[in-house]
């Protein structure tokens, strides 16, 4: 110190000045640091509020919202509403700071989606969720998607002369259908040069958008062009029986340009529908018909008796010319087409909307969902919170985001390329052309073929495959008739032989992936993408078929753990920079067990690793590493199976490990969270295949089901970073689900539970960790882990099982690899629903008992879907045959009216009040009549820097005025 003091007084005045101006200067900027980076423990601004809940009165005139006010630093909070459920917000109102209630009067029965965020003076907070009052409402099997509001992910579908095919292709820019339906053109149509279709913003019914869709400059015989929809139709909650109705209304349809024609040109417009289900026998009926289209345009379709199951409904506007159309473009403008469900006497039949949650968990489900759309859309909605979905279901977005506002949706993606080549003629004219409607990949494999043939995986020589299940025509490449000099011997799956194995690690193949799907996302529209088959391969091997005496080099189907590090991390930075969710399928892998943890692992660093680890990555560049930003790794990790384990080779065989694994997972993923931006945080899916497997002594249902082990081990870690979906496996396929993603399952006890009171605890009577519990607002969940051994938990007091018996206090012994769910036996049937109650917003406990293995933090039991870049997960690879739409044109003598004049029909098939509607923005009432309106004055965050500025700028002139001054 002396010395400090000493150097100090040999200081000349203008180095002391400079000294004292400098440490005020740092001073300065510690404390911007700290107004900005520590402001509001972590957060730039202040937190968000959640558990917005809309209801609404008798007479429907007025809205009532409350939510969960989870900052103490706000200013205020701003309400937003739209009638789009997710477009064009509007702020109505600025409440003050602690407010936790509003009341919105609207028009009689008017429809309203709310959302809302806290401020202060450094911005605003991330939204809540979306949420709408719960009404019952005419079931319409069209919702969403008749209102033909985006332009965007059309189709077109051509029926290629002489072969039959469908052949699909997407839209031109120019020339772009809503999304969800289907372009459909005669062979003789350019589609370029001869279909005009565009979205009229503002054209449609109440100022929404509307399509216009017609022939121009066409000159030739009849020819003809559609726009159509095929829509699967469920039969839950709205049960289709013999005698109900199917009503088919638009209320507008506007014909244009029809008139003034040339002599000898005409133009008409037919309506095609059809109906198709299965019988009793599982015979296939169908009823359809055309009809011309007429004003007001309403189509009654009667079930009839032998109408069963597996409903769908196809229809289309078509438009037929013949002549000369050239400089004419004749067409048709629709919008708010409906298809209304009545039962025999012609009353409605209802559904809520949006569906009400009787869970409080988060859940999701896979991409082939076949179950979401084939059987009910519905319910797919109504049942989970994140769903990944194809290309081939995007149109449901719309429908479902009506049922379920708070959905959030992600595409599947494989980081390998998918042969979906088809021909438009005969296989000898080298016409191969990739046009799939449904593409599981972003990449072109018939210009990856043609130009990147580096991208593929090349079988070692003197090997063959296994076996080769792909298609005869697609054995070969692009370079004439097949023959065996041209056939291909790239590496392909397999059990998917039409999905070939890719060098992640060669030049540009991730640039191009990451554009591609980046481009397809905002095309569809959708939250995220879910990546598929992006970690290591490592098959070991030469195995050889008895039967045969070929011989496969499984080698060949490997892929280091640094190659899928880098793709992963690549794709994982480029996604964050276009606001793109990402979640990454990491199969039965954990985030902290190699090689898993190299790309799923925000804080590993290869500098640091294992001596084993560090054996495998001492071959590549780890400045390179480091430059990549190791932080950016994807948003969420999807464990394909979770806590039961799986063996592709016995399904269901239980795996006590992997049910170990899984729990700290969802323990990691909350400490990871701990103090981190939201924008930063990770999310973890566990995905659950489940079998009924009586012989394993697993049987599916019931208290000592599989399905009731996954629920109650889930809830042992869940947390508002989790999510949970439940997978129908089917036994006869070895570990190939069937599609039906928590058909049936009951959460509703979950939302009785309430939530947390504190972290999983772990038995200390057992070493093994087999029993763990965790207690509840309202009850107590234990789960037995051991696969072969029963476990007896201890209760000191009287519980409730599901059916309402009393537990009475004492040993309580559970079957191997089984879970119960016990409620405290104050709680009732109507246990209120503890975390959408704002006065109730419970933290955790420390555990007082025996700790997890990682210690876990404490989580706020929070559950509700509000984050905005969560994604949803697709399984690993599965066969990519995705059934064609039945929209298509049947023949038929095309209507002889010459010109048709313009017509706008606007009908409704139920009498609903008539609704008075405000057009102020801001007619809402408040509860709270006083109203904050935020500050544009100086804030802290302009004084600072002000301040800042000034320092700089004196320290600066000091500085030169002592070093001119003579001494």
């Amino acid at each position: 110190m002396k010395k400090i003091i000493k150097r100090l007084a040999k200081l000349t005045q203008k180095q002391r000045v400079s000294i004292a101006i400098t440490l005020i200067f740092v001073v300065a900027i510690i404390l911007v640091l700290r107004t900005f980076v520590f402001h509001g423990e972590g957060q730039f601004t202040p937190t968000a509020p959640t558990n917005l809940v809309a209801t609404d009165n008798s007479d429907k005139t007025q809205i009532f919202l409350r939510w969960v006010d989870n900052a103490s630093d706000e200013t205020g909070f701003k309400v937003e509403r739209t009638p789009d459920f997710e477009h064009d917000f509007q702020e109505i109102v600025t409440l003050n700071p602690n407010t936790t209630t509003y009341t919105d009067s609207i028009g009689v029965g008017k429809r309203y989606y709310y959302r809302i965020r806290a401020f202060n003076a450094l911005g605003g907070s991330d939204y809540s969720n979306t949420n709408s009052p719960t009404r019952d409402e005419p079931v319409d099997f069209l919702m969403g998607q008749g209102n033909f509001e985006n332009p965007v992910a059309s189709s077109w579908l051509t029926l290629e002369s002489g072969i039959g095919k469908s052949i699909y292709s997407w839209a031109s820019p120019n020339n772009e259908v809503a999304s969800g339906w289907t372009g459909i053109y005669d062979p003789k149509i350019d589609l370029s040069k001869n279909i005009i279709a565009k979205n009229i913003k503002g054209g449609g019914v109440d100022g929404s958008n509307a399509q216009y869709f017609g022939i121009k400059d066409y000159n030739g015989t009849a020819a003809y062009a559609q726009i159509g929809k095929n829509l699967p139709i469920g039969s839950n909650p709205a049960l289709l029986t013999s005698g109900n109705k199917l009503i088919l209304t638009i209320d507008q349809l506007n014909f244009i340009n029809n008139n003034n024609l040339p002599l000898g040109t005409s133009v008409s417009y037919d309506m095609y529908y059809q109906l198709t289900a299965l019988d009793s026998s599982s015979n296939n009926q169908k009823i359809w018909n055309y009809v011309p289209l007429s004003s007001p345009l309403r189509q009654e379709i009667v079930i009839p008796s032998n109408f069963v199951s597996n409903f769908a409904f196809s229809f289309s506007l078509k438009i037929t010319v013949n002549g000369n159309l050239t400089g004419y473009e004749p067409g048709f403008q629709i919008d708010n087409a409906h298809l209304y469900l009545t039962n025999s006497s012609d009353n409605p039949i209802t559904w809520q909307i949006p569906a009400p949650r009787n869970r409080d968990i988060l859940t999701h489900a896979n991409y082939y969902c076949f179950g979401c759309m084939k059987n009910d859309f519905y319910w797919a909605a109504e049942q989970n919170d994140y769903l990944s979905i194809s290309d081939y279901d995007y149109n449901f977005i719309p429908a479902m985001k009506l049922v379920n506002p708070n959905m959030k949706f992600y595409i599947y993606e494989s980081a390998n390329i998918t042969d979906e080549r088809v021909f438009f003629s005969d296989r000898t004219t080298n016409r191969y052309e990739d046009h799939s409607f449904f593409k599981n990949s972003p990449i072109d494999f018939v210009d990856a073929l043609d130009n990147h043939p580096d991208w593929f995986k090349t079988f070692p020589a003197n090997t063959v495959p296994l076996k080769d299940g792909r298609k005869e025509e697609l054995k070969y490449n692009n370079l004439g008739p097949p023959d065996l000099s041209n056939k291909l011997n790239y590496v392909f799956h397999p059990d998917y032989p039409t999905e070939y194995m890719t060098n992640l690690d060669a030049p540009t193949y991730k640039e191009t992936w990451a554009s591609n799907v980046i481009s397809r996302i905002q095309k569809y529209k959708v939250d995220g993408v879910f990546v598929d088959e992006a970690p290591e391969m490592n098959f070991d091997g030469i195995y050889t078929d008895p039967s045969t005496g070929k011989s496969n080099n499984m080698m060949a189907f490997s892929r280091s753990p640094n190659v899928a590090q880098f793709f992963s991390t690549y794709i994982a930075s480029e996604f964050r920079k276009n606001g793109i969710g990402y979640i990454i399928n990491g199969s039965e892998r954990h985030l902290n067990t190699w090689p898993g943890e190299s790309y799923l692992n925000p804080t590993w660093d290869p500098a640091t690793a294992t001596a084993g680890v560090d054996g495998v990555w001492s071959d590549f560049n780890r400045n390179l590493y480091q430059k990549l930003n190791r932080g950016i790794t994807p948003d969420t990790f999807f464990n394909e199976a979770a806590f039961i384990g799986l063996n592709w080779k016995d399904s269901n065989t239980f795996n006590m490990p992997s049910w170990l694994n899984s729990l700290d997972d969802m323990d990691q993923v909350i400490s990871w969270n701990q103090g981190v931006l939201k924008q930063d945080q990770k999310k973890l899916m566990q995905n659950v295949i489940y079998y009924d497997r009586p012989d394993l002594n697993a049987p599916a249902n019931g208290e000592n089901g599989t399905i009731n082990f996954a629920l109650t081990t889930y809830l042992l870690g869940e947390s508002e970073f989790s999510s949970l979906s439940i997978e129908n496996g089917n036994p006869a396929k070895k570990g190939v689900g069937d599609g039906d993603y928590n058909l049936g399952i009951d959460f509703s006890d979950t939302k009785k539970l309430g939530a947390p009171l504190e972290n999983r605890i772990v038995d200390s009577n057992y070493p093994d960790k087999s029993l763990q519990s965790r207690k509840f607002i309202n009850g107590l969940v234990i789960t037995n882990g051991s696969p072969d051994q029963p476990r007896n938990f201890i209760l000191t007091n009287s519980m409730l099982d599901k059916t309402g018996t009393t537990i009475n206090p004492g040993t309580l012994t559970l079957l191997p690899h089984t879970g119960r769910i016990l409620f405290n036996t104050s709680s009732t049937k109507g246990i209120p629903d503890t975390k959408n109650n704002p006065s109730s917003n419970p933290k955790l406990n420390t555990p007082g008992a025996v700790s997890t293995t990682t210690p876990t933090p404490t989580p706020t039991g929070t559950t509700t879907a509000t984050d905005e870049t969560t994604t949803n997960p697709s399984l690993e690879s599965t066969d990519f045959k995705t059934p064609i739409p039945e929209i298509f044109s049947p023949n038929s003598t095309p209507s002889s009216s010459s010109t048709v004049p313009s017509v706008s029909t606007t009908t409704t098939p139920f009498t609903t009040p008539s609704e008075t509607i405000s057009n102020e923005p801001n007619t809402a009432v408040s509860t709270n009549p006083t109203n904050v309106q935020e500050s544009h004055g100086l804030n802290w965050k302009t004084i600072v820097t002000i301040i800042i500025a000034l320092l700089f700028a004196a320290e600066l002139i000091i500085f030169f005025v002592l070093r001119n001054k003579k001494p």
